[in-house]
This record gives C-alpha cells, structure tokens and sequence, in this order.
C-alpha cells in the first residue's frame, strides 16, 4: 500500500461450550454458548452464531456422528460485538422440543466492517468440529394420560307406600293394624311385583289374621 499506511491482520479463533438447559415435562429447550474468541489483534469483529439441528444421533444415543446440514438452522443467538481477545456468552435462546431425541451444534462466525460498511466475513468455524459445542436433547415428553370416567350407577327404583322387606317380598308401611301390636305389611301400591313365594306368605299370613 501507500507510504504510511497500515493494515491490520485478522486471524481470529472461536472455541465455544454449548449448554442446553430444560425443566421436568418441559416442552421446550434453552441453549446458551460460550466463546472463546482469539485472534482479533484488537479489531472489532461481530459475533453470529447460529443453532444448527436437529441432527439424528447414532443407536448409542450419541452424536459423535451426527451429521449437519448448514440450513438446517433451528434459531440465531443475538449478535455479539467484539473488541479485543475475550470470552463471551450469548443470550439464551429457546426453541421447541422435537418428537425425537435430537443433536444440536452452535456454528459461530466473526465479521468485521468492509470498507463502506458492509460486514466482511473473517472466519467462519467448521460446523459440528468441536464435541463441547454439541448438544443431545431428549424427545418431547408424552402427554399425560387421560382416565377413563366410570359411569354412573343405574337409578334404583322408587318405592310407594314405604320400604321393601328383607323376606317375602312385601312392604312395610310402619302403620299397625287392628289386632296387630307390631307394623301391618300390606302389598305396595304402584304396582311393585312380589315373589311367588312372597306373594304366598302374605295371602297366608292374611288369612290368619284376626279381623
């Protein structure tokens, strides 16, 4: 360049742990990451760093070969401005559970200011390169059970002229009769039916009694 003139090299490096957080029966998932951003040489740079996933862990229920697609991206942290070397940790970001369990990666990237102003990639990190920037997150938990409600009892039936006595089948009205120093039975009204043998017991004790 011209006498006097200098440039400044930007060689940055981002190294970053990825956490994901949730609560018992929770239906949704909070990731925080936290960089490590070196290389800058003092140059501000903007930190954007993207969730990327889910990705299908392995039958071991790992995601040490889970593989990413780059626009499969599941949420954007809030940018970060950077100014020297330094560690950083994004604001939480929260997303919806999967059915399925699911692998998801943090996939970070430094821009600098162009010359009129326009962001300038500088570094963009390999996605899915680091184990501490992954994270496995459990499937959506089932809904609770419904119970089965138990129907209601069938409506007894109703009884005319007092209750229904334990033996023979007729009905006590609690009024005693003439001669009778205990309650008089008498056949119920509204059309009760009696046993046989019940019917039987009551023509028999009605004969014998004093009239």
């Amino acid at each position: 360049g011209a006498t006097g003139e200098s440039t400044s090299i930007v060689a940055p490096t981002v190294r970053t742990v990825i956490s994901a957080s949730t609560t018992a029966k929770s239906g949704s998932v909070t990731f925080t990451d936290n960089a490590v951003i070196a290389g800058t040489h003092g140059v501000a740079t903007t930190l954007v760093d993207q969730l990327i996933g889910p990705a299908a862990p392995d039958a071991q229920h790992s995601c040490t070969t889970a593989s990413y697609q780059p626009d499969a991206v599941a949420g954007r942290f809030a940018d970060v401005t950077v100014t020297q070397d330094q560690t950083v940790t994004t604001n939480p970001l929260t997303i919806a559970k999967q059915p399925t369990a699911g692998c998801y990666t943090a996939w970070e990237s430094l821009a600098i200011a162009g010359p009129n102003g326009t962001p300038r990639t500088v570094y963009t990190k390999a996605l899915g390169s680091e184990a501490a920037e992954i994270a496995l997150t459990s499937p959506t938990p089932a809904p609770p059970a419904t119970p089965t409600p138990t129907p209601p009892a069938p409506p007894g039936r109703a009884h005319s002229g007092g209750s229904i006595a334990e033996s023979g089948g007729k009905v006590n009205t609690g009024q005693p009769g003439p001669g009778q120093h205990g309650q008089r039975w008498a056949v119920p009204a509204g059309g009760v039916l009696l046993t046989a043998a019940g019917l039987l017991l009551w023509a028999y004790r009605r004969r014998r009694a004093p009239q």
